[in-house]
């Protein structure tokens, strides 16, 4: 998608899906690659494409697969929710199963102890810590966007601390160190905080995470990062702000901005 564009991944994703028609996995899989380039990348005719791959999450509505049939319904309430269709995302909400009725991993883990099997307890264990700690973020970014609604500043100033403690006591990314704040400032138009804010959060999405020199994650098998990740996630919050209208014109229309637009947008 980054060279040819994404529509040639689009085609692309949709001939693999013809030559593999029994997989829902591979469906969903490419669905979620072509979800995330929608958010990436500029891309003409955006809407067209969403309702292909919306129609492309309803067809696997009715996989037999666990993991498909709950990441469709997932995918699917966040767009009705977005959509302010709150009636279809509770139906698909009580249809997803739930995964964690008895955590497998966890005892998985004590089995391996007690078979001196440590590099497999440790690696299962540090990966599980590493998805619990984001899912406790995702939560508390949730509660700060909630306190803001309710116009308590204070309190989504407190939760923000405590996001931001979090991502440096569990070794995660510098950036989500600073990102926890952003839309507590945006909302109170404190353009100063927020130009101090994004110069440190692009700054971190610069670096190169490495969880193999970390504390809690350094036995976790690692795939190599893309390079551009950091830039385009960049592009993203860049491009987010730009098209938030009226709400983010104080930062939008300030040369500060311009600035950085030019230096992570249009390089």
């Amino acid at each position: 998608m980054e060279q040819q564009g994404f529509a040639a991944g689009f085609e692309m994703a949709m001939e693999r899906m013809r030559e593999y028609p029994n997989s829902d996995r591979l469906a969903c899989m490419l669905a979620s690659v072509l979800e995330g380039g929608l958010i990436f990348f500029h891309v003409e005719e955006k809407e067209n494409y969403q309702q292909q791959i919306d129609a492309l999450y309803h067809r696997l509505l009715d996989s037999e697969d666990t993991a498909v049939h709950n990441t469709t319904r997932r995918m699917l309430v966040s767009r009705y929710i977005t959509q302010e269709n709150y009636q279809q995302a509770q139906q698909l909400l009580d249809e997803i199963e739930n995964e964690r009725p008895l955590d497998k991993i966890y005892f998985q883990a004590q089995l391996d102890i007690a078979q001196e099997n440590y590099p497999k307890a440790k690696q299962a264990l540090e990966q599980k810590l590493f998805s619990q700690i984001t899912e406790v973020q995702s939560i508390l970014l949730s509660l700060i966007d909630i306190a803001l609604k309710e116009a308590d500043n204070q309190q989504a100033e407190r939760l923000a601390d405590i996001a931001s403690a979090g991502a440096d006591v569990f070794e995660l990314m510098h950036y989500g160190k600073y990102s926890t704040y952003l839309q507590i400032v945006m909302a109170e138009k404190d353009k100063e905080r927020v130009f101090a804010l994004l110069t440190k959060m692009l700054s971190a999405l610069q670096e190169r995470w490495e969880p193999e020199k970390t504390t809690l994650y350094r036995d976790i098998p690692q795939k190599e990062q893309d390079p551009r990740l950091g830039n385009m996630l960049a592009k993203s919050i860049l491009q987010e702000i730009k098209n938030s209208g009226e709400d983010g014109r104080f930062v939008w229309e300030d040369v500060r901005f311009e600035q950085l637009y030019r230096q992570y947008v249009e390089e």
